[in-house]
């Protein structure tokens, strides 16, 4: 999981905007106030790990790691919808950028 601490107020009006731009969905985007952190999984696990207590420690380790700023002019929203059968797998289901903020 990748984290992200907001610098100015922009990260809570994309949020503001987000939330209009999904209508009867933007109720979840506001559920306990405003977002002290933004985050976003690069891996997700599918079954049982084989060693937890050795992969919380790896993450502990790195917790607060910085490793520099970024700033995201347009992003986009990718759904994914889950295909079930033999090898279940996830596939985006579209793409269409984000309301400008």
């Amino acid at each position: 999981m990748a984290c992200a601490q907001p610098l100015d107020g922009r990260a809570d009006e994309f949020l503001d905007r987000f939330a209009v731009e999904l209508g009867a969905d933007g109720w979840f985007e506001q559920p306990h106030g405003r977002r002290d952190i933004w985050y976003l999984n690069l891996l997700h696990f599918t079954t049982d790990i084989a060693r937890p207590t050795e992969l919380t420690a790896w993450v502990e380790e790195r917790r607060s790691r910085v490793i520099g700023e970024a700033t995201i002019d347009e992003p986009e929203l990718i759904r994914f919808r889950h295909h079930a059968g033999p090898r279940p797998f996830m596939r985006p289901a579209g793409l269409r950028s984000a309301p400008r903020v």
